[in-house]
């Protein structure tokens, strides 16, 4: 006979706490920490007295199952608690601000698991190199979440991140197949949908901006489903053009079917089961009779001692990829301005504000003279920390062109971009990784812009010229933030 153990530890002391209407335990796919809520009797005795934040473990069957910590206690006027315990994916709902450059997300999930100190286990190489990420007040998760949907449409491959009785887990669900079979004998009831009105597409659209402005679109579709279904259209910026039709593929590939999901109430409890697993399921749905593997996007374990049941919600796209799909790539280069003469006068900073370093630059405007028909750009960023030359780069640019806000990324070196007269530029600098004493000195740091100084001519003989900030932490470290901007052809 199974039976079932939940304990608690608390000041070094492990208990097992008397358990009304037995354990659920709820898991997804995506987005949301493991959980599990029991409820209890409040008893006056010491040695059962427990606290938010102690470890909760679960047993089934003698099988390790779940370990997480209590982060919610609710009672009533019968001295019942009902309890709430996460996993640790809870703690990656943490928001910080990360840059990452080529990296695979599979690195990028380790790095924001060692950022919290969360134990980790098996990890998935996912393959595909991301070019750059940079991320301001985002959750890690949200962040880790990005990065393997960028690894889905680039490779096709489905990774799921998860903790595993308290080490974090990435595989992909490739090697997440169960055993347990999905059929009206295992089944109390189930009900069943097909749709297309998400997570269906039967046209891609990509787009590609580069410095000067030239558009680049790739586009996939198919001519059939079109025909069926009308237009569904998928529409996003790429950052890097050399994959934009192999991602309009992939894209097509993945979403251009039907999708379907089947709930299921009653089946047969198996503990292997999380969001992610690929379950067999042999079932009639009324509109096709189905002997295939479903995606679980999310189950809930319910546990009465010696009773295990679980609830699962299932996705699925069979069909076959169409075979009219049409691939397109086109694009244009608007007419270039003229350029400037020499006599043109410069343009000028002309306001900042108090602005925290190694986050977002703000309020600071540039004033362009109204018969400059060039551009002006934001060359690069110095620190310096205690007399020490570092390096910092803006990540990202953000001003207004044509009546339009934009926004330019500056990974590293130099770009340049022509802007409005009085537009506003929000700039956001980050120091390099290899710097991390640049990095604790930012933090916190407060500047102020205290002026502009000539910095050489350009090919016009015009003066360039640099803002320069300055460091106003109360302790003696000084920071010299120097903002180089130049005129451009």
């Amino acid at each position: 006979m199974a039976k079932m153990l939940l304990t608690i530890q608390h000041n070094g002391r492990v208990f097992s706490p008397p358990v009304m209407e037995g354990v659920k335990i709820d898991w997804e796919r995506t987005g949301a920490a493991g959980k599990l809520t029991f409820t209890t009797i409040k008893s006056t005795a010491e040695n059962m007295s427990f606290q938010e934040g102690d470890p909760v473990c679960f047993y089934y069957d003698d099988k390790p199952v779940f370990m997480g910590y209590v982060f919610t206690k609710k009672r009533d006027k019968e001295h019942h608690v009902e309890v709430t315990c996460y996993d640790q994916i809870r703690y990656l709902k943490n928001k910080y601000t990360y840059l990452f450059e080529n990296k695979k997300a599979s690195q990028i999930i380790q790095a924001l698991c060692s950022d919290f100190n969360l134990k980790t286990g098996e990890i998935d190489d996912t393959g595909y190199v991301i070019p750059y990420i940079g991320e301001e007040n985002k959750s890690a998760l949200d962040i880790a979440l990005d990065v393997l949907e960028e690894t889905l449409h680039r490779l096709g491959d489905m990774y799921v991140l998860y903790d595993d009785f308290g080490k974090l887990n990435l595989k992909n669900v490739a090697n997440m197949v169960s055993s347990t079979l999905i059929c009206e004998d295992t089944a109390e009831n189930f009900s069943y949908a097909s749709s297309i009105d998400s997570e269906t597409y039967n046209s891609i659209v990509l787009y590609y901006k580069n410095n000067d402005e030239l558009i680049r679109i790739f586009s996939a579709y198919s001519p059939s489903t079109i025909s069926q279904w009308g237009t569904l259209r998928y529409f996003e910026e790429v950052k890097n053009p050399t994959v934009g039709m192999e991602k309009a593929k992939s894209l097509l590939s993945l979403y251009n079917k039907k999708s379907r999901e089947l709930t299921i109430s009653g089946a047969f409890g198996d503990t292997s089961v999380r969001g992610g697993t690929l379950i067999p399921v042999k079932l009639n749905l009324g509109d096709l009779v189905t002997n295939n593997y479903m995606l679980v996007e999310k189950v809930t374990h319910n546990f009465d001692n010696d009773h295990h049941t679980m609830d699962l919600t299932l996705t699925a796209h069979w069909e076959d990829a169409a075979s009219d799909v049409v691939y397109t790539t086109t694009g244009k280069l608007p007419d270039k301005t003229q350029s400037p003469s020499e006599t043109i006068d410069k343009p000028k900073l002309v306001e900042v504000g108090d602005h925290q370093t190694g986050a977002t630059v703000e309020d600071t405007y540039v004033e362009s003279p109204t018969n400059y028909t060039g551009s002006f750009g934001v060359k690069h960023v110095t620190i310096h920390c205690n007399g020490i030359d570092a390096y910092a780069g803006v990540y990202s640019v953000t001003y207004w062109r044509n009546g339009t806000s934009k926004t330019e990324s500056l990974l590293k070196g130099s770009k340049t971009f022509a802007v409005d007269e009085g537009s506003k530029l929000n700039m956001y600098i980050v120091g390099a990784k290899d710097h991390n004493f640049v990095l604790t000195v930012l933090r916190g740091s407060v500047t102020q812009i205290t002026g502009t100084q000539p910095m050489g001519h350009d090919k016009y003989n015009r003066p360039t010229y640099y803002a320069k900030t300055r460091s106003v932490r109360s302790e003696a470290v000084h920071n010299d933030i120097e903002l180089i901007l130049k005129w451009v052809e």
